[in-house]
């Protein structure tokens, strides 16, 4: 059928026929190299209804109708007005009418208002009103997908309560009642780009306003996926009043980013409630260390949910004064869905901050902020996302083109957006499953859709060696950490830099190559095709190439614990790039190495990569320009910091109390739980944080743990739900613990697990061992969480040794 709209808007190509009823019946994506592939392809409307008297009726397009088609600020607008509907037999419905308009995105972002109408008293009733999408996967290897429920509240706990259903395999079918209000699939496939294909509906209400009468459904037919939204499940009931309905959904279809504004950073993140802001000194070392952008969490402001008004404007002043000094970029903490966001767009921004240079941390940065109550018409509320992606944008706009924008959601992921960020920051409860492999990396990183760094402050394993090929690979770049949120857990931190940062040096040296470069062209594993040559699943490749198209850097990353040789191979000719000299570059843990600088033209060298290690190549217009770009690189790596002493020394302390303990023969534990700053949180956000439960753990001679007791403010209590009833909150502490009671004597290796709603989750407790039950007992010491220590953010694990038998009691 002949099309009456078609599109070229971005990386998508969307045409519009008589047959889609209004919809869109072709979605094509098209690749950086002129190749496409259908995702969508239908000849029927997507919304349809089935009548009580068992007729299918569907919006139609008349012969002769002819859509509003109009660009504004670069975005395709296209309506249908007042379309009517017809059954099976092509008989219209008296007084039903639909009016859509497609609003389409140059960034791969569409939404659709809908508005149905039946104009008549005593209209007949319905069975169901669905709204149905099928999608194309044939071409990839693997899907995986995840599924968003509306969440049941707003306040400060839903973004731990709210759990969707994540990294479900091709082919699981998921039905339930109410409104799937997001679903997104990553696609992937060996030597070819991945897509990322996010659908979301805003509004779950019904044609009968009876607010429980809607399901959804995801299934899967030969490999591909259905969805389907049922505004109406089950009969309705006649009417006896004119009936209207509205909605608005949509879709974002997104490659993996081909480009970025700026080049991975280097970049740290302070997060300290107690100290509010970095020394003078500290900021020196960042600055010696390299640091491009420092990101204030909400410790930079009095009030820690909103508005711009600093803890201490004078010293929040002289630290912006001095950052500027050295270059550095300020990023402050905002939310999402606080009040001087959504009615201001941070109008205080440049207050303080540099438009154009500095940016903005936006946690809660997920859509799932925005949910508006129910109404009239919405029965059961709305998710914004419309909303939402204009506030994106109006974001941008005030930090400026050449400013920094990140964005943290937390497992509410959605792309909505991306396009204006120079970030996603992934890294938060994942469960240490961004470490596992490639696909899960690329997946909870979400880089199919989005530009990533990686927040690595809330689990250990994510500042550990293991971490730096994911990244390398991705051209993601980590928040650092510094400065401590809550003491004694995983959000505790260095200071200074030189510690959290050493695994990283090599990566941020090859980084530093491309430091002054603006406006890049990225090729890497999955967004293309002919670049690199094979796929390789154990080497990671990731290029930036200039503007210019005179200056590349391509990043080589190891994914295997052992010494790995390779042979890059580099297409200049498809990514356009035309050098005259060239370097390799193999930093190793403590220098970054002599570059060997040689001609632009030949096969490269083989490179052996160490474990977990990065190397890389350097492309420049000529030898001058090169040794230009290889300036930053040769400067010896940093040292620890001013503080790193007292921090080393504390976790040498706690290594020995851990390991070399005394021998007692009575042997006493309290728990404590000292809590964070004292600062402004909504009381839900506070009470959901400390609402944990603690198991005394004790490992078997194969290195398993089995659960010993459970543990509440009594100390050891019968079961798991009396220590839910006994459970410490901030400034408690238990009752003393004989450990000879329950263990008897020997050697023991015990752990003390957090758990919030079942799941492991952060410790934020300490530990006292006495030979007395007296806490302050002389020879009595403390254990506290550190990550250099401990391997899992929700465990404190010690070894106690008992001298003599005693009678268990347990």
């Amino acid at each position: 059928m002949a099309k009456l709209v078609s599109i070229a808007s971005g990386h998508l190509v969307i045409d519009f026929a008589c047959s889609g009823g209004g919809f869109p019946t072709r979605v094509v994506l098209r690749g950086r190299n002129g190749e496409s592939e259908a995702l969508l392809e239908e000849q029927e409307p997507a919304l349809t209804a089935e009548l009580a008297d068992g007729r299918i009726v569907r919006p139609v397009v008349p012969a002769d109708y002819v859509p509003r088609h109009f660009t504004r600020a670069g975005v395709d607008v296209v309506e249908f007005s007042r379309l009517p509907w017809t059954d099976a037999a092509g008989q219209a419905l008296p007084g039903f009418h639909l009016s859509l308009r497609h609003e389409i995105h140059p960034d791969g972002t569409a939404f659709t208002n809908a508005f149905f109408t039946v104009e008549a008293y005593h209209g007949p009733a319905f069975r169901h009103f669905r709204l149905r999408q099928a999608l194309l996967f044939g071409q990839y290897d693997d899907v995986r997908w995840h599924l968003c429920r509306r969440p049941g509240g707003q306040d400060g706990h839903f973004i731990q309560s709210v759990i969707p259903e994540r990294f479900l395999a091709r082919g699981e079918n998921r039905r339930a009642a109410g409104i799937f209000p997001l679903t997104g699939f990553c696609a992937r496939r060996q030597g070819g780009a991945a897509l990322y294909a996010e659908f979301f509906v805003e509004g779950d209400n019904t044609v009968s306003g009876d607010p429980a009468a809607n399901a959804s459904a995801v299934t899967w037919e030969d490999g591909n996926a259905v969805l389907s939204w049922d505004f109406q499940a089950g009969l309705a009931g006649e009417r006896a009043l004119p009936l209207q309905w509205r909605n608005t959904w949509g879709w974002v279809i997104s490659r993996p980013p081909a480009s970025r504004r700026l080049p991975p950073l280097r970049m740290y993140h302070y997060i300290d409630l107690q100290r509010h802001y970095p020394g003078d000194v500290q900021v020196e070392e960042m600055a010696a260390a390299g640091c491009d952008v420092f990101v204030m969490h909400e410790n930079w402001r009095l009030d820690v949910q909103n508005d711009g008004l600093p803890y201490d404007e004078k010293r929040f002043v002289h630290l912006v004064e001095q950052l500027h000094r050295h270059g550095i970029r300020l990023a402050v903490y905002i939310r999402g869905n606080e009040l001087s966001v959504l009615e201001d767009d941070c109008a205080w921004f440049d207050t303080y901050l540099r438009r154009g240079f500095d940016g903005l941390y936006m946690d809660y940065g997920s859509p799932f902020g925005e949910v508006s109550g129910p109404d009239e018409t919405f029965q059961n509320g709305r998710v914004k996302f419309r909303h939402h992606y204009l506030k994106l944008r109006r974001l941008r706009e005030v930090i400026g083109e050449g400013g920094v924008f990140y964005s943290h959601t937390g497992p509410l992921y959605s792309a909505l957006g991306s396009a204006f960020l120079d970030g996603y920051v992934s890294g938060e409860g994942e469960r240490g499953i961004l470490v596992k492999g490639r696909p899960e990396h690329e997946y909870f990183s979400m880089a199919y859709a989005s530009l990533g760094t990686m927040w690595t402050a809330a689990f250990p394993e994510y500042s550990s060696p293991r971490m730096v090929p994911f990244l390398a690979a991705a051209g993601q770049y980590p928040h650092n950490p510094l400065g401590t949120q809550v003491p004694t857990s995983s959000l505790a931190h260095p200071q200074d830099p030189g510690l959290n940062d050493v695994h990283f040096l090599p990566l941020w040296h090859l980084w530093s190559c491309f430091r002054g470069e603006r406006d890049l062209a990225v090729y890497n594993d999955f967004n293309g095709r002919g670049v690199f040559g094979a796929p390789d699943e154990a080497i990671g490749r990731y290029l930036m190439v200039s503007a210019s198209g005179r200056r590349g850097l391509l990043v080589l990353s190891n994914f295997s614990s052992e010494p790995t040789a390779c042979r890059p191979e580099v297409d200049l000719v498809a990514v356009h790039l035309q050098p005259g000299a060239r370097a390799v570059l193999q930093p190793g843990a403590s220098a970054p190495g002599e570059p060997v600088i040689g001609g632009a033209a030949g096969p490269l060298p083989e490179v052996v990569l160490p474990g977990y290690g990065v190397a890389g190549v350097l492309w420049a217009e000529d030898e001058h320009s090169l040794a230009d770009l290889l300036q930053e690189y040769r400067r010896p790596y940093p040292g620890p910091g001013s503080e790193s002493a007292s921090w080393l020394a504390a976790i040498e302390e706690q290594r020995r109390f851990r390991e070399e303990p005394p021998v007692w023969k009575e042997v006493y534990l309290t728990v404590r739980l000292p809590g964070g700053a004292p600062l402004p949180y909504e009381d839900s956000l506070i009470v959901d944080l400390y609402n944990n439960q603690l198991e005394l753990l004790a490992a078997d001679a194969d290195g398993e743990w089995r659960t010993v007791a459970s543990v509440g403010k009594s100390g050891v209590v019968a079961s798991a739900a009396a220590a839910a009833a006994d459970q410490l909150f901030v400034g408690d502490r238990t009752a003393p613990m004989a450990l000879h009671e329950l263990l008897g004597s020997g050697r023991h290796r015990l752990g003390l697990r957090t758990l919030h709603l079942g799941e492991p989750f952060y410790s934020f407790v300490s530990l006292v061992l006495s030979p007395r039950p007296d806490p302050s007992a002389p020879g009595h010491y403390q254990l506290e969480f550190y990550n250099a220590v401990e391997p899992d953010r929700s465990l404190l694990i010690w070894t106690t040794i008992i001298g003599t038998p005693s009678t268990r009691t347990v």
